[in-house]
């Protein structure tokens, strides 16, 4: 199966910052205010896990929020699926 592209409309909101030597407790701190109160361990738990190409790529989706991490990127990124109605 291939890795499909995250949703329309989603935007990079949090980003673990690859060179900062101290990026993944960034992240951890800064997750909370984006991810409505939620850790990010809470997140994984209550999220709808997936897996691409055994592993690969892995992604966590809870309401309109999903978190990525992959071999070739391997910080975590989070995007909101922002969806827009024309009238």
């Amino acid at each position: 199966m291939d890795i499909p592209p995250l949703p329309p409309f989603s935007r990079l909101i949090l980003q673990q910052d690859d060179c900062a030597p101290d990026a993944l407790e960034f992240f951890e701190r800064e997750f909370p205010a984006k991810a409505d109160g939620l850790t990010l361990e809470d997140f994984k738990r209550r999220a709808q896990y997936t897996s691409f190409l055994d592993g690969f790529e892995s992604r966590w989706k809870y309401r309109n929020l999903i978190l990525v991490i992959s071999a070739d990127d391997p910080f975590y990124a989070l995007y909101e699926i922002t969806y827009w109605v024309f009238l």
